[in-house]
C-alpha cells in the first residue's frame, strides 16, 4: 500500500512541479520588447522610438504556461524585481526597494507620492482610427493593504507627440481607473483573482482546481486582475507617444507589475496596403545598405527624406547611390499599387527662378535613373520647389548640404 500512495504521489504531482510553468527572461533590451514582442508584424503600428528609464531588472519578456490566463508571453514591467514574479506564493509581503524615484504623472493621478518608478516610453504612428493591447496586472498588495493609502498603481498614458496633456487608457469600460483599491474581493470584484498562499498541494487539491493550483506554485503576487483591454481612438498616421508606467505608492515595498501580451499591440481594423509594403521594404534595403533616411507620414502619404547629397549648383547623381536608387526601383517593380511624387529642393544661394529649375532637373534626375531601371514614368511626377522648404539653416554649409536633396511621396493609386 504504501508503494501505491508513492506511485500515485509521482504521477499527479511531479508534471506541476518538475519543471517551471512562468518564465521570466532579460535577454532582450527595451526597444527589442517593443518592436519584437509587443508589437506584431502587419500590426498597422509602426514604433519611431522607444525609450525606458527605470531599474533594469523591472522590465523582461515573460513566458506564461499557467492555465491561469489565456495571456501566454509578453512584456512584464514592475516595480521590484522581474524575475521574483516567478516563485512561488510563499507569503504574503514579498519585495524589495529598488531605490529608484517615483514618476510625476503617477503622483498626480493617485495623489500621493512615488517610488521604483519604470516608465516605458513608445512613440508610434497608427495607420487606422484606433489602437489596443490586452493585459493583466498583479501584486502584492493584495488583500491587506487595500485601501490603506499604499496602492500601487500603473498607467497607460497617450498623447499626441505635439500636445501636452495625456489620457490614461489603464481603466475598466465605465471608466474606472486600474489600481489595487479599485480592483478587489469587495470591489469590481468580477475584475479580480485572488491568488493563496502556496502550502504545497497534494495531488488531489491540484486535481480538484489546477487553476488555482498553478497560480499559487507559479506567481508570487497575492492577486491579479482580469485579463483587461486597453484601447481608444486615434488619428492615422499622426505621431502618438505611449507612456507604460509602474510605481510604488507611499512605501517602495510589495511589489507590483503589469503583463502585457505579446503582438497585442495593435490597430484592430487594420488592412495592410501597398504603401505600408513600401515602408518596410525601405527601411530594409537601408538597413541593408547601412544607409540612413527619415520616413514620416502626411496623413495617408509616406515621406521619405533621402540620404542623396548634391553638389553645390548640380543635379547629377553621384555613383555612391546607385545601390540604393537600384533597390528603389526594385520596391517599385514589387509595388504596383503605389504611385510616386518625387520632390527636389536646393539651399538659398541664388535666385529662385534658378534654383525651381535646378531642384526640378534634380528630381528629373532621379526619375530618369529610375526609368531606365523599368520603372514606369506614368507612375511618377517631379516637382522642383527650390529653397522654399528648407530642412536646415542656410547660414551654415552644413545646413545648405542638407537642404540640397529630394523627397520622395509615396501614395496608394487611387
Amino acid at each position: 500500500m504504501r508503494i501505491v500512495v508513492i506511485i500515485l504521489f509521482f504521477l499527479f504531482f511531479i508534471p506541476i512541479t518538475s519543471h517551471s510553468q512562468l518564465w521570466v527572461r532579460y535577454r532582450f533590451t527595451p526597444e527589442q520588447l517593443v518592436k519584437e514582442k509587443l508589437v506584431k508584424p502587419n500590426s498597422g503600428i509602426r514604433v519611431t522610438d522607444v525609450s525606458y528609464w527605470g531599474s533594469r531588472h523591472a522590465i523582461a519578456y515573460f513566458i506564461n504556461n499557467t492555465p491561469s490566463f489565456t495571456i501566454k508571453r509578453g512584456l512584464l514591467l514592475t516595480t521590484g524585481y522581474a524575475n521574483a514574479v516567478s516563485s512561488s506564493n510563499r507569503r504574503g509581503n514579498s519585495g524589495v526597494p529598488l531605490g529608484y524615484p517615483g514618476d510625476r504623472d503617477l503622483s498626480r493621478l493617485v495623489h500621493n507620492r512615488t517610488n521604483d518608478a519604470a516608465v516605458l516610453r513608445i512613440e508610434f504612428v497608427p495607420y487606422t482610427d484606433s489602437i489596443q493591447f490586452r493585459y493583466f496586472f498583479g501584486s502584492e498588495e493584495y488583500p491587506e493593504y487595500v485601501n490603506k493609502g499604499v496602492n500601487d498603481v500603473f498607467a497607460f498614458f497617450i498623447r499626441k507627440a505635439d500636445e501636452m496633456e495625456y489620457d490614461n487608457l489603464a481603466h475598466l469600460p465605465d471608466g474606472t481607473p486600474v489600481t489595487v483599491d479599485n480592483i478587489n474581493a469587495r470591489r469590481n470584484k468580477q475584475y479580480y483573482i485572488p491568488n493563496k498562499t502556496y502550502t504545497g498541494y497534494d495531488y488531489e487539491a491540484m486535481e480538484k482546481n489546477p487553476e488555482e493550483a498553478h497560480r499559487s506554485l507559479e506567481f508570487s503576487y497575492d492577486g491579479f486582475t482580469t485579463e483587461l483591454i486597453a484601447a481608444t481612438r486615434v488619428e492615422p498616421y499622426v505621431t502618438y507617444e505611449l507612456k507604460i508606467v509602474i510605481a510604488d505608492v507611499g512605501d517602495d515595498l510589495y511589489d507590483s507589475g503589469v503583463f502585457l501580451e505579446q503582438g497585442s499591440f495593435a490597430a484592430p481594423n487594420f488592412e495592410k496596403q501597398a504603401i505600408h509594403d513600401v515602408e518596410f521594404k525601405m527601411e530594409k534595403i537601408l538597413h541593408d545598405f547601412g544607409e540612413h533616411i527619415d520616413l514620416k507620414y502626411q496623413k495617408d502619404t509616406l515621406i521619405v527624406t533621402s540620404h542623396i547629397a548634391f553638389e553645390f549648383n548640380k543635379h547629377e547623381i553621384n555613383q555612391q547611390y546607385n545601390q540604393f536608387l537600384s533597390g528603389l526601383a526594385q520596391i517599385l517593380e514589387e509595388t504596383q499599387d503605389v504611385i510616386l511624387n518625387i520632390n527636389g529642393h536646393t539651399d538659398a544661394i541664388g535666385s529662385d527662378e534658378y534654383n525651381n529649375n535646378l531642384s526640378q532637373k534634380r528630381a528629373l534626375s532621379i526619375a530618369n535613373f529610375l526609368v531606365n531601371k523599368g520603372v514606369a514614368r506614368s507612375r511618377m511626377k517631379c516637382v522642383g520647389y527650390g529653397s522654399s522648404q528648407p530642412v536646415a539653416s542656410d547660414t551654415t554649409e552644413q545646413g545648405r548640404a542638407l537642404n540640397r536633396r529630394v523627397e520622395f511621396h509615396f501614395s496608394q493609386m487611387k
